[in-house]
């Protein structure tokens, strides 16, 4: 039996309908919540007719929920059977002027052309994205930065008497108390006592630590700055709550590993991009595997044939999500697509029959 198609209106219907089962389901269980805390406090058993009622609401909520998201999906994964063409992509991924098409009838290898490989590498990075991440970039990076700063200021104690020079004696622990952090990370607060010089008032202090075997009462072996005995710590603890590596290490693997690792990555698509372009052929593909990602991604695999020899290879496809329709009904009728190909570099193609769909 074939899929009906969505009604016009479907789509703002069902989100909707989402919005105002969330919208009722909150204080639905607020009020379920605030029933269960009334019957602790009066020390009832459940099943009132008040707290009957919220659950059964809680409930239908949960239900009308569940099928307005089904039906929401089932209207945006629709598929009309009868889309063969690629629908027409924005400006920025296609060829209106031809130039594109009349460029890739040349043979290989053609000189390279700026304006020819901006429809093929707005595929594969949209500028939207592109436009995202410079904005995105310098805010990550600021942010990374002052977060820096603040470890490092707080770690100002630590970097001190690591640098000495130092005496050491004994303290009574007067107090150790576990506490955990925001992100329920543990630590042990461990209080103390000590006299810098003898016959002298004692200093109150304290040191932090992952991890602890003192009690109240035990002596251990505090460090003090020898020209400032304010500046302390128990050895092998320190000054701060949270330990600076915990959270510097991070920063110097997002810093140091993945903002260069992102881009080579970006690198590598536009080389791959302006290979394709400059020494790549038209080839007539057949679709042998299709999935449908998240957020609009197309996972693909496709077979051409080239120069009597058959290859399989993964199929780059433009950043539309538009595009599944199409590739499933090709793929469901046996019929091929139109992808730029190198005939011996690269594990991928790319589905460049859309963009040149534009000049026709």
């Amino acid at each position: 039996m074939a899929e009906q198609a969505p009604k016009p209106g479907d789509k703002q219907r069902y989100i909707l309908g989402l919005i105002l089962a969330v919208a009722a389901l909150m204080p639905a269980v607020v009020w379920l919540a605030l029933l269960a805390a009334e019957r602790d406090r009066l020390g009832g058993g459940w099943g009132s007719p008040a707290e009957m009622a919220a659950t059964l609401l809680v409930v239908l909520l949960v239900v009308a929920l569940g099928v307005a998201a089904f039906k929401l999906s089932r209207v945006l994964e629709y598929i009309d059977p009868e889309q063969i063409d690629f629908p027409a992509l924005s400006e920025s991924f296609s060829d209106g002027g031809g130039r594109l098409a009349a460029y890739l009838e040349r043979p290989p290898p053609r000189p390279f052309e700026s304006a020819c490989l901006a429809p093929i590498w707005n595929g594969l990075f949209p500028p939207a994205a592109r436009v995202a991440i410079a904005l995105l970039l310098p805010l990550m990076l600021i942010m990374l930065a002052l977060l820096s700063y603040m470890v490092l200021s707080a770690a100002e104690a630590d970097r001190i008497i690591d640098q000495g020079p130092v005496n050491t004696t004994l303290a009574t622990v007067t107090s150790v108390e576990e506490k955990h952090d925001r992100n329920n990370g543990r630590y042990f607060e461990t209080r103390y006592r000590f006299k810098a010089v003898a016959g002298t008032t004692d200093l109150h202090s304290m040191s932090f630590a992952d991890h602890t075997e003192l009690r109240p009462g035990d002596l251990a072996p505090v460090e003090y700055m020898a020209r400032d005995p304010s500046l302390n710590r128990l050895v092998g603890m320190r000054t701060t709550p949270i330990d600076p590596n915990a959270i510097l290490l991070p920063v110097g693997a997002i810093t140091l590993v993945f903002l260069p690792s992102f881009g080579v990555y970006v690198w590598w698509r536009r080389r791959f991009a302006r290979v394709l372009l400059t020494e790549g052929v038209l080839v007539d593909a057949a679709i042998e595997s299709l999935r449908r990602g998240g957020r609009g991604a197309v996972f693909c695999k496709v077979e051409y044939r080239f120069r009597g020899l058959v290859e399989r290879k993964r199929l780059a496809v433009p950043a539309d999500p538009s595009l599944y329709a199409t590739l499933h009904n090709r793929r469901q009728r046996h019929r091929t697509i139109k992808v730029l190909a190198h005939p011996e570099r690269f594990g991928s193609v790319y589905l460049i029959e859309p963009i040149l769909a534009a000049a026709r």
